[in-house]
């Protein structure tokens, strides 16, 4: 379980648009999500991420 104010697992994974994601790399001036999803075609999947779309500020 992660806790808040500790340090994160290291995380590294390839995205389709930016290169590489480093997790211990991020710096954010808030938070930094990771969400694990099976895929739209999932449609409890796609509730949660419309949801989660829905609820996150446009930067």
């Amino acid at each position: 379980m992660l806790v808040p104010r500790t340090l994160a697992p290291n995380l590294t994974v390839k995205t389709l648009q930016h290169g590489e994601f480093d997790l211990t790399r991020e710096n954010p001036s808030l938070m930094t999500l990771v969400c694990f999803y099976r895929g739209l075609h999932c449609p409890v999947c796609g509730n949660y991420l419309k949801e989660l779309e829905r609820l996150t500020p446009a930067f």
